[in-house]
């Protein structure tokens, strides 16, 4: 059979393609997805707490005992007592953001003994009870931001969480981003250096007809075969820089390929050639409104703060008020009683003040410390973010404006070149020049060329790295 030489069908691939496949795929940002998935968990969990709970219980008893004389004198001088019976509870129980409890409970108990006629469970005494009761902290665990600490401390971990996420995304793509241009920038190398070996060839090819005839020495051909062989080696190393920077794309893709698709990926964004810098003290505004570790340095002071107030809460002595009504009735029978219950024939209510404390030091004493201590972490964190970004942005851009004059005098020299070839090759039809003075022009050419792509490319990236550092990168690909 044959071997298939024929080259593999082109991948075209733009920059955005990339960026939403690499987002849409790559593993480490899915991961920090099912983290930030997590944390949404841990707020449904803290904010359970405020879910009503329901309870309910049912209760058959039986019990014999034997009557002392008196006891017996007051039952009927029956000398055992004999009582069986049932219970029956419902209750009903939710805490509330506004900071108080309130409990509701309905119970049923049925009586039958031997000192009555009838018998149980048709008869016998039916007692009701309705209880109602609210509790409301004064001191510890009093209003509504202590109540809902847990749940706002639950929720600025989720905050964390996402914006790790958000942090991951800018971080894959900035590889990406690097990938891109690292590989554009290899192709583009090895087109170069193709070129180059081919316009050597026919150099070292004039060199030989010119040193058969006797017009040059025999040194001027050595010189021209040693360049072809550099040129060879430089090809040769240019090829296995392409290969690793293919495969950087083909892993951030999450893509195998085989050996014989080297060079497949055919590239289609192109580099920009000229950028205006924005304000230094706007990029670092924006920065810290957008970068995930400014964001999270500014949740970690805010909920550090409310660590604080609820821990000097809970220092305080507990003081509790609690109110309640009782509603009540009692029948031979389970709809007479129920309908003394409705009726509120028998009511009662109470007030109660409970208070406890704690006589010396406590774990939420321990804990205020703590969370006082961590609180100045946090701003030390807030201030290291912003004079860490603020330095970053400052150094992006005297690179970038050093990499505009790098592209600036590459695209003269560039310019030069190719007016250079130009005279030679009118030169060459005039008779005042020759084959060999044309190639190595060319080949200026196409250095010059090289050092301009390089110079594009740096500053692409560049440019891409201030957006990241600015956090305006997801913005400009639509991924917030």
């Amino acid at each position: 059979m044959p071997l298939d030489i024929t080259p593999p069908p082109s991948r075209f691939l733009d920059l955005r393609t990339l960026i939403d496949r690499v987002v849409k795929d790559h593993y480490q940002i899915g991961m920090q997805m099912l983290s930030g998935r997590m944390a949404e968990q841990s707020v449904v969990s803290a904010e359970s707490v405020f879910t009503p709970t329901v309870s309910a219980s049912a209760k058959a008893y039986w019990s014999k005992s034997p009557n002392t004389v008196e006891e017996a004198l007051k039952r009927s001088s029956l000398p055992v007592y004999e009582e069986d019976g049932a219970v029956f509870e419902l209750g009903l129980s939710k805490r509330f953001e506004q900071g108080f409890t309130l409990n509701i409970t309905k119970e049923l108990s049925i009586l039958r003994s031997n000192l009555q006629a009838q018998s149980w469970p048709d008869d016998g005494e039916h007692y009701e009870t309705l209880s109602i009761s609210a509790t409301v902290p004064l001191l510890k665990g009093a209003g509504k931001e202590i109540f809902r600490t847990q749940v706002d401390l639950a929720v600025g971990e989720e905050f964390i969480a996402k914006q790790r996420s958000r942090q991951k995304k800018m971080e894959i793509i900035g590889q990406a981003l690097n990938a891109y241009w690292d590989y554009y920038l290899a192709s583009r190398n090895v087109n170069a250096q193709r070129e180059a070996l081919e316009l050597a060839t026919k150099i070292q090819a004039h060199e030989k007809s010119q040193a058969g005839s006797g017009r040059i020495p025999g040194s001027e051909l050595l010189k021209a075969s040693a360049r072809v062989a550099q040129l060879r080696t430089e090809l040769a190393s240019a090829n296995q820089s392409m290969i690793l920077a293919e495969e950087s794309l083909n892993n951030l893709l999450s893509e195998q390929r085989n050996g014989a698709e080297i060079g497949s990926i055919q590239l289609t964004s192109r580099p920009r050639r000229a950028f205006t810098p924005p304000d230094p003290g706007e990029l670092l505004k924006a920065a810290m409104e957008s970068r995930p570790e400014a964001l999270i340095a500014s949740r970690r002071v805010e909920m550090s703060r409310k660590r604080i107030r609820y821990y000097e809460n809970q220092v305080k002595p507990q003081l509790d008020l609690e109110a309640g009504v009782d509603a009540n009735g009692l029948d031979s029978n389970t709809g007479d009683s129920l309908k003394q219950l409705i009726n509120r024939d028998y009511v009662g209510s109470y007030v109660s003040l409970s208070m406890s404390a704690t006589l010396g030091k406590s774990s939420d004493d321990a804990e205020l410390a703590s969370a006082r201590l961590g609180f100045q972490s946090a701003k030390l964190e807030q201030v290291g973010v912003e004079r860490a970004l603020g330095n970053a942005i400052h150094a992006q851009l005297k690179n970038i404006l050093s990499l505009q004059e790098y592209l600036a005098e590459a695209s003269k020299m560039f310019g030069t070149a190719e007016r250079l070839l130009e005279i030679e090759r009118r030169r060459l039809a005039a008779g005042k020049s020759d084959m060999q003075q044309v190639l190595e022009r060319r080949e200026q050419l196409n250095q010059a060329g090289n050092f301009r792509t390089r110079a594009e490319v740096a500053l692409e990236k560049a440019v891409a790295m201030l957006d990241i550092t600015s956090g305006s990168v997801l913005g400009q690909y639509g991924l917030e």
